[in-house]
Formats: structure tokens, sequence, C-alpha cells
């Protein structure tokens, strides 16, 4: 469509379709119990205004282990991890087809491969900024991010600033 000065035009929205939705429990196969994960999301139909589309999703804040994705009806792959390329592999879901208004719904079981703090090991990600100053991320994200990597600490690095302790503390603690 070109569009011309003082021209008056129409557009029609018909072809627009609503997203599906993809739940998604994940969980450690040793324990059963749910775990934060990280989401890659491939495929699908490439969104004209990039920043529209996500590639990258986390489990939800409240409810550990469970992930709710609203997707343009395609077809993609979803790569689920925990602790992914360091305590175990993360789990790829081929061929995932969304169609508009539907739901699907996944279980995704995590094998543990190594147990670092059997070991005596720990793990924790020592430069991670939240929302203050340089860094983006909101102090209940930072947390499922670092959770969801399997690190055993959680560390803020916010220069000059302890606004986000209190917070960050809660939702750390609710992690374990």
């Amino acid at each position: 469509m070109e569009i011309t000065p003082r021209a008056i035009s129409t557009i029609n929205f018909a072809d627009v379709t609503s997203p599906g939705k993809v739940l998604i429990n994940v969980y450690r196969a040793d324990t059963g119990k749910p775990v934060d994960a990280k989401i890659l999301i491939s495929g699908g139909k490439v969104s004209i205004v990039r920043y529209l589309q996500v590639s990258t999703a986390y489990t939800d804040v409240e409810n550990i282990g469970k992930a709710e994705l609203n997707l343009a009806p395609g077809t993609y792959t979803l790569t689920v991890s925990y602790g992914g390329g360091f305590i175990s592999k993360p789990v790829v879901l081929k061929d995932v087809k969304v169609e508009s208004g539907t739901t699907l719904k996944y279980t995704v079981s995590i094998d543990i491969l190594v147990k670092p703090k059997e070991l005596g090991w720990y793990s924790a990600d020592l430069h991670h900024h939240s929302h203050i100053l340089d860094g983006r991320t909101p102090p209940d994200y930072l947390v499922v991010a670092q959770s969801a990597a399997a690190l055993d600490f959680v560390i803020v690095s916010d220069p000059d600033s302890v606004v986000n302790y209190k917070e960050i503390s809660y939702w750390a603690e609710n992690r374990n």
C-alpha cells in the first residue's frame, strides 16, 4: 500500500489473528521439584517490528517452574534450560505448532548431570546489575534469571546503590 499526501486510505485488519498459548511446566528429574528455567524461542513468523518479538522468556516469577508464552501462530523450537550447559543439557521442544486461540501444554523434566555442591563447589554470577543506573533487569527477574542458571547465590552488583536489597532478598529467599 502506498500512502500519499491528503489521500484517504482504509486498512482492513481482518487477516490479523490472535496468538496461541504455550504452557510449560519445568521440573528437576532427580527431585521432581519445579525449577526456574530460561526458554529460548526460535522460528515462527518474524515480526516486522523486531522489538515486539520475544526470543528469550523465563518461567513465572510467582509460580516457580511454570511458563505461559503467548506466541503468534507458527512453528517454533523452544529450548528449555535450567543450568543449561553447566549442570544439565537443555531440553529442545521441536516443531511446536502454535495456532490462533489454542493452548499447548508441555512438561519438561531436566536431567541433572553434575552436582557441584556434592563436590564442595558453588556457583554465582558476580557481576549482574538490576534496573538501577546502567542495568535493565527488575529485581524479581534478576533472581529468576540467576535461579534458571542454577546458581547457588544471588548477587547484584549495582554501582553505588543498595536500593533493591530488600526486594532481591525476598525473591532469593523465595527460591531458597
